[in-house]
């Protein structure tokens, strides 16, 4: 019985146009594999990654080398990129399969109550030195990096992990702000670094420094907008009935408003009635009111006529300009002093035709002739 262990081995070649033969990398090959003696290897695949300087991992290129057709193909890939002025780079990755032979049971020599699982542990650690080593002369200093920067801080989510700590000191408390997590990514640039020279275990180069810092303040920002992800439906649902309840209670009171004035004009037209018949707005809008209240009665109407989608987008609009302080008339004329301009729209993020359509219902809203009102003062 055997069990296997993956590992993998890394060649530092690297250069713009790599002048390598497949002879040359079977030749490194047997040459890891003789280092790593008295180990038992088994080559599991030899693969050859095309990268650049700068590359994401998704734009990088694998390729299964098994003859020189294989090695050919990478180094297309390469003079591509080369032609497009980038630095580029070949990395060879061996991968390898240890055979570990299974340990003798020892039942008869061990005490009943020692724990099987106990021995394992205790095994595993003593070889872990042993196994660390092996791995470093693969070319593979990933788990020399996790076993040094391991996190043992409790108050450290990622705890138990890996975690580089930005200590200002060598005696320094062990604090939480200092630790920054190391992704899969980070840990093979941080390897390739240190097989380069730029890195050591200890102590990460300031291009890594910079790919920790990022990267924690991205999982930082993506942690707070999942905390600030939209409110469930009976939330939105109890939210949307206050605001139709304030609504409806507004225009109540605009409604009750305009019939007290109508019954006033009716009484006094009938004393002394006018040579023709004033134009009345149909909408809310009093000479006497201030521009902020005006903007917001025009967005409570234009709420009211549109649809469920447009609802959500109107009040955040009118939100943002009750805070700028705009008012109907700079919003309506764009060719009056400081009046509201496509550029500043767009500024705002919001849609062009969303403008376009609030001016043409400012006109509706200021100018509509109420019907009913109408047909009263003709009898």
């Amino acid at each position: 019985m055997a069990r296997s262990s993956p590992s993998d081995g890394r060649s530092s070649w690297r250069g713009d146009v790599p002048p390598l033969q497949i002879y040359a990398i079977r030749f490194w090959q047997r040459e890891v594999l003789e280092k790593a003696k008295p180990r038992q290897l088994e080559i599991v695949k030899l693969e050859a990654i095309a990268s650049y300087e700068r590359c994401r991992t998704l734009d990088e290129y694998p390729f299964e080398l098994q003859n020189q057709q294989d090695f050919l193909g990478a180094l297309e890939v390469l003079k591509m990129w080369y032609t497009q002025h980038k630095k580029v780079s070949l990395w060879i990755m061996l991968f390898l399969k240890e055979a570990i032979p299974e340990p003798r049971t020892q039942a008869e020599s061990t005490p009943r109550y020692t724990s099987s699982r106990r021995t394992t542990t205790q095994r595993q650690l003593a070889k872990l030195s042993d196994i660390l080593q092996g791995e470093a002369a693969a070319g593979n200093l990933m788990p020399q990096v996790a076993d040094y920067w391991i996190c043992s801080n409790s108050q450290c989510k990622n705890k138990n992990k890996t975690c580089w700590v930005n200590k200002r000191h060598p005696d320094a408390r062990d604090n939480v702000a200092d630790h920054y997590p190391v992704s899969g990514e980070i840990f093979r640039r941080w390897s390739r670094e240190i097989a380069d020279g730029l890195s050591t275990v200890e102590q990460p180069s300031q291009q890594i420094i910079v790919l920790l810092v990022n990267w924690r303040e991205r999982e930082r920002k993506k942690s707070t907008q999942a905390q600030q992800a939209p409110k469930p439906a009976e939330d939105i649902s109890s939210t949307m009935n206050q605001l139709l309840q304030t609504l409806i209670a507004t225009q109540t009171q605009h409604l009750a408003q305009n019939l007290y004035r109508g019954l006033h004009n009716l009484s006094t037209s009938s004393s002394n009635p006018p040579p023709y018949a004033p134009l009345v707005p149909s909408s809310p809008v009093h000479s006497n009111s201030d521009p902020s209240e005006i903007l917001t009665q025009f967005f409570d109407w234009l709420i009211c006529r549109s649809s469920e989608q447009q609802k959500e987008s109107l009040e955040y609009i009118k939100s943002r300009l009750l805070d700028e302080d705009w008012n109907l008339d700079t919003l309506h004329n764009e060719r009056k002093g400081g009046a509201m301009t496509m550029a500043i729209w767009e500024s705002y993020s919001f849609k062009l035709g969303t403008l376009a359509n609030i001016r043409c219902k400012i006109s509706e809203f200021k100018w509509q002739k109420p019907q009913s009102r109408g047909s009263s003062n003709s009898s």
